[in-house]
């Protein structure tokens, strides 16, 4: 397989709430958030966001955790709530 060299690829970083970049670029052209990370590249036509292959990952990872979260949010309880109805039995 023969590979090739690029030399005209465009590579811009800013903030998620910048805007990208628009008019004549080269295809393959990339922009990085510099705040979040997230990776986007020129198509010709428009900025597709780029998956990265851990990004899907830690999503679930998140999502998952914040179920758990939520579910020990409903059902904790500090010592102060449990009632004791007798007192235990001197021995």
């Amino acid at each position: 397989m023969a590979f090739q060299l690029e030399t005209t690829i465009q590579r811009f970083r800013g903030l998620s709430t910048d805007e990208k970049p628009i008019g004549p670029r080269p295809v393959g052209a990339t922009f990085t958030e510099i705040d979040t990370g997230a990776r986007y590249v020129w198509t010709g036509e428009e900025w597709l966001r780029q998956e990265q292959t851990i990004e899907g990952f830690l999503a679930e990872l998140i999502d998952g955790n914040a179920l758990i979260l939520a579910e020990l949010a409903t059902i904790r309880r500090g010592h102060e709530e449990y009632l004791w109805e007798a007192e235990a039995p001197d021995e």
